[in-house]
């Protein structure tokens, strides 16, 4: 096999005896020794925000969770893996191991995307379906338009 890396980002077990997820972590890190995969994995633990960017732009295969689905296209910009079935993963990752091509064009086309979801242009789009909306409501409803004669803030009965 070509040389690789699992890198494993996210978590914050505690050192409680009862935490589920440092016991979860205890299981996998067992684990990867049993099937001689410890080398192989990077046990990264929660990262900031900021940090997250780098990550995805390395990552092959990624759960199909949060903002991944959105983000990701599946079999175009990488690989979403909807189930926690350790087979499908394992036959998305040897076909990027085997397929150096594929590899670099899912690299190619997930770079494009990424670059569709930059701060000025998401901004952007969000002021034009704000602006859209506030067109379609007409004069009436227009910020203010509608405050109680009582007065604002709303007193409570």
């Amino acid at each position: 096999l070509p040389r690789f890396r699992v890198v494993i980002v996210g978590g914050r077990p505690t050192s409680a005896e009862d935490d589920p997820e440092a016991r979860e972590l205890a299981r996998l890190r067992r684990l990867a020794v049993e099937l001689g995969a410890a080398g192989h994995i990077d046990w990264v633990g929660a990262v900031d925000h900021d940090a997250l960017t780098a990550y995805y732009r390395a990552a092959d295969v990624t759960a199909n969770v949060g903002g991944l689905q959105t983000t990701v296209q599946d079999g175009r910009t990488g690989f979403l893996i909807s189930t926690r079935d350790p087979g499908l993963y394992a036959e998305r990752i040897a076909s990027l191991i085997s397929q150096p091509d594929l590899r670099h064009e899912l690299g190619i086309s997930a770079r494009a995307r990424a670059e569709q979801f930059g701060w000025e242009r998401v901004a952007g789009q969000l002021l034009d379906v704000y602006k859209g909306l506030a067109e379609s409501r007409g004069p009436a409803t227009k910020v203010g338009a509608a405050l109680p004669s009582s007065g604002w803030p709303l007193r409570a009965r």
